[in-house]
Parts: structure tokens; sequence; C-alpha cells
């Protein structure tokens, strides 16, 4: 599922990513009205969350012109204002729901979960290969009817490649799941992680393999080929 985010202060931006791509998301950014407009021309999202105050305009227009070319995604209005007044001018222009600066992460996630449920677009985020179960809803994986015990980053790997449906996945695009910001960091770190799932899937019992494609990446299958 596809989120939109525009926020021009960077920071939050980074945190607000790293939170909603921990819960699934693919993730597209803008810092500004005008990038945040032309992006969400171009959906489809299922959400966007958008700030109020941009420095080329209000977020709120960007929602209103965003429902008024048809746009159906659950939309949240990040912003330091909590008057009545702000808070009608922003349901009117289209908004779902409001969060008032400063705020923690937990009730943002918290807050996204509820729309997704109550969306039109929002579909049940469950994969199955071979003998796994990723439940993406509820943050679990079943892999020969036993749990795994997954890390934060384990668990966001596994999720990756099994909705990859089953055509590899490239290392960078798996790193950069993982990491919105690659400075630093090895392909020895992901290998790790990679390792870890698999020794985890072999102690359940599982049949199914993360086999290295040569040039391709990663992939997800039920057994060895």
């Amino acid at each position: 599922m596809r989120v939109l985010i525009v926020e021009d202060d960077e920071m939050l931006r980074a945190i607000l990513g790293r939170a909603l791509r921990a819960d699934g998301f693919l993730v597209d950014e803008a810092g500004s009205l005008a990038e945040g407009q032309a992006k969400s021309a171009g959906g489809p999202f299922q959400l966007l969350l958008v700030d109020w105050n941009l420095p080329d305009g209000n977020g709120t227009d960007l929602v209103r012109a965003y429902r008024a070319g048809g746009g159906s995604g659950a939309t949240i209005v990040i912003t330091a204002r909590n008057s009545i007044e702000d808070q009608v001018l922003g349901l009117d222009a289209g908004a779902d729901d409001f969060l008032v600066k400063p705020f923690h992460i937990p009730p943002l996630r918290a807050r996204v979960r509820a729309l997704m449920r109550r969306s039109p677009l929002w579909t049940p985020q469950l994969f199955i290969v071979g003998d796994l179960t990723i439940d993406g809803d509820r943050r679990t994986a079943l892999a020969n009817g036993r749990p795994l015990d997954l890390t934060a980053k384990e668990w966001q790997a596994l999720r990756f490649l099994a909705q990859s449906e089953g055509h590899p996945a490239a290392r960078a695009d798996v790193q950069g799941e993982l990491w919105s910001e690659a400075t630093g960091l090895t392909t020895h770190t992901l290998e790790v992680h990679i390792s870890n799932i698999r020794r985890k899937l072999e102690a359940a019992g599982s049949t199914v393999r993360i086999v290295a494609r040569r040039g391709a990446g990663y992939q997800l299958i039920p057994a060895p080929h």
C-alpha cells in the first residue's frame, strides 16, 4: 500500500517515513505543496499525510485538489493549529483526521491503522508462501504453523520478500526497505539479517528458503531448487 508524506521538515519527514515503512507501506515523499500536488495527482495512494503549513502554500489546498480530482485515499493533516475553526476548515477541505504537533509516533500509527480499516482502498496484508504466512496487519509470521521470533528488521525483510510475489528482490531494494538512509551500511549488514531469518525458518521446520540469485537478489521459495 502506498502513502504520500508531504512535509517540508526533512527530519520529521524521515521519521514518519521510517515508521510507515516499518508498517509495510511503500512511501513517497514531497517537501512542498507543488511537489505534493504533482505526486498525489499521479497516485493512486491509500494514504496522504500532509503538513498544513508548507513553504509554498497550505496543505489543505492539496487535500482539496486531491478530492476534486477524485482521490479517495485516507488523508491526515499534520498541524500546530488546534482550534475548532481550523479543524472545520480541514475537514471541509476533505481531510479525514488531524494530528496536532508535537505528537508521538505510536498514536500516529494507530490512527493510520484505523483509517486504513475504514478505507475502501484497504486490503488485508496477508502473504502466503508455502508453509509461511505473514500477516502485515498484525506484524506476525508463522512458519510450519509455528510463530517466528523475528527482530523488527528481520520481519521487514521477510515481508518485503514475500510481497515480491515469487520474484527476486534486488539487494539494494531490500536494503532500501530496511534503512531509508543507507550511509555507512554494508552488504554484510543485510546478509546477517538474511542469515538469521534462514536459521529461524529452518529451526521451525519450514520448507521455505531464501535463495540468493546471482545478479538478481534474494528470492523466497517454498522449497530448495
